[in-house]
């Protein structure tokens, strides 16, 4: 028979994950450098974009997982639609995961990684993204870092709500992209029925007639002659 002799401890629980910063701004500083050996244009930091980043590499230290799809079966693209709400383009994203700390050493490794893997290479040295976010993390040991970049066409002047209700009038309209042109017209996207379930409409004064459900927000730029391109923005649900 075994006897246990001793004073009953309370276990503190895990502290959460804590945000590195400076390995952040080290890594952003690197991709940028990259960029600039193959005469690309630097890409502009976003802080939305650091949060999401930021958020992601948390939430794989927090629920023990490293994918760009989380537990959820949120994907990046997913996750930009629905916390950038002013982000009107097209992203993709690089992750890392590995251990031990010393800032310059682990950005250096994470930036030399994704450059030795040609798919995070493609995204480093992609002339079309416009913008850059980071996020890096550290629980214990074991740190993990997200890269979400975007072909930013254009931003919303106003952030759109997350929720509305059938009937609502929503300004949309968006700031002047760098070729000077703004969003004309807007609908909404059902990714389960793949196609548009209001619209094309224009960007104000629309009272916006669909069914309860999650939609991606997508909008229409003219580029003449009665052409358009369509860029995705945040998602939206409309409530009964």
């Amino acid at each position: 028979m075994l006897f246990l002799l001793g004073a009953w401890l309370t276990l503190a629980p895990p502290s959460p994950p804590r945000p590195l910063p400076e390995v952040e701004r080290i890594i952003f500083a690197l991709t940028n450098q990259e960029r600039a050996r193959y005469r690309l244009p630097p890409l502009r930091n976003d802080q939305a974009l650091d949060s999401i980043a930021r958020g992601h590499s948390e939430d794989m230290l927090r629920r023990g997982f490293f994918s760009h799809t989380n537990p959820d079966r949120e994907s990046p693209g997913d996750r930009m639609a629905r916390l950038h709400r002013i982000l009107i383009g097209e992203g993709a994203e690089n992750i890392w995961s590995g251990s031990g700390y010393n800032a310059n050493a682990v950005a250096e490794q994470i930036v030399g990684d994704w450059m030795n893997s040609p798919g995070h290479r493609a995204n480093i040295l992609n002339a079309e993204y416009t913008h850059l976010g980071v996020g890096a993390a550290m629980e214990g040991a074991e740190i993990r870092a997200t890269q979400n970049f975007d072909i930013v066409e254009a931003f919303l002047a106003t952030p759109a709500p997350r929720v509305i209700r059938r009937g609502a009038v929503l300004d949309l309209r968006t700031a002047p992209n760098p070729s000077g042109t703004v969003a004309v017209k807007f609908d909404l996207w059902s990714d389960g029925l793949g196609k548009p379930v209001f619209g094309p409409a224009p960007v104000t004064g629309t009272a916006i007639e669909a069914p309860p459900g999650n939609y991606r927000l997508r909008f229409y730029f003219e580029k003449g002659l009665g052409k358009y391109t369509v860029w995705r923005g945040p998602t939206i649900d409309v409530a009964r």
